[in-house]
């Protein structure tokens, strides 16, 4: 009796964290960095990260590199998401998109992961692949 509970107990948490949910939400989230690095919001930004991004990274830190990052590449002009993972666990659940994207000085590849807390996407780490940053 008590492995049946603890299997239904299991179901309805797994169910619980819906997919369906939580890509559009992280997406949303792309959507709405880009908006704002556009904007040249890079402390909205950050303050509007989660606790993890600002665990690995002061606001300065960060500053700089969203401003790098703009003032490099040029404005964002177009993405779309190429890859993505879905994944609770016990410290959080996370979404990871993998988002080719073009500036308007090059052709980028980003890696977000979000953290869906309450209905709402928190970015906890950004990763930028992108040669031209470097020689440019």
């Amino acid at each position: 009796m008590w492995r049946r509970l603890a299997a239904a107990a299991l179901l309805s948490l797994v169910s619980a964290c819906s997919t369906g949910n939580d890509l559009p939400l992280a997406q949303a989230g792309v959507a709405t960095f880009h908006q704002m690095l556009n904007a040249q919001q890079f402390a909205a930004i950050y303050a509007d990260s989660g606790p993890e991004m600002k665990k690995a990274s002061t606001q300065a830190d960060m500053v700089q590199l969203f401003a790098a990052v703009h003032r490099k590449l040029g404005a964002f002009q177009s993405g779309a998401v190429k890859g993505w993972s879905d994944n609770p666990t016990t410290s959080g659940h996370y979404v990871t998109l993998r988002y080719p994207a073009k500036y308007d000085n090059a052709s980028v590849v980003e890696t977000f992961v979000w953290r869906i807390d309450g209905g709402h996407a928190l970015l906890t780490t950004y990763y930028i692949n992108s040669t031209y940053l470097i020689v440019h």
